[in-house]
């Protein structure tokens, strides 16, 4: 079986980014070498990712992605994947990929903003038990970020 991503739009104005936020998953758990996984994403805008930051992390902020690790003990009788978890991206917070490269990298430019590819990365990486708790663990976290945004990028 293959890898399968499944992408909702909370609201019908994300429905046009549904294909390429799929394409940029499936792509992530291709370069992170991961098989038979599941992986939905939701995208919604800023009030619902306020709602869901203040519900499971206690910040009454907007934010721009939230990841959401599958319970092992979780059961999925019709999945015949491993789900490894869901993620909310809110794609009023990307940043527009082409304007982030330059002669194949990272634009440090306007780094306020995170492109797909970026915040799916990051994403993907929390629901696989990657964290920036500790300081060891941010930079653990941010070295297999960058691996992971090269393999795109090249």
């Amino acid at each position: 079986m293959k890898n399968e991503v499944l992408v909702f739009s909370v609201d019908k104005k994300f429905k046009k980014f549904e294909k390429r936020v799929k394409e940029i998953a499936l792509e992530v758990l291709k370069v992170l070498k991961k098989k038979n996984t599941i992986v939905e994403i939701y995208l919604a805008g800023d009030g619902e990712m306020r709602d869901l930051n203040k519900k499971y992390r206690g910040k009454n902020k907007i934010t721009d992605i939230l990841s959401f690790k599958e319970p092992k003990t979780f059961p999925n009788p019709d999945k015949k994947g491993q789900k490894l978890g869901e993620i909310y991206l809110n794609p009023d917070r990307i940043k527009n990929y082409e304007l982030r490269i330059k002669n194949g990298r990272l634009n440090k430019e306007n780094s306020d903003l995170f492109t797909a590819e970026e915040l799916i990365a990051h994403g993907i990486l929390h629901i696989l038990d990657y964290g920036h708790e500790k300081e060891s663990d941010r930079i653990r976290m941010k070295e297999k970020e960058k691996f992971v945004i090269r393999k795109l990028i090249s």
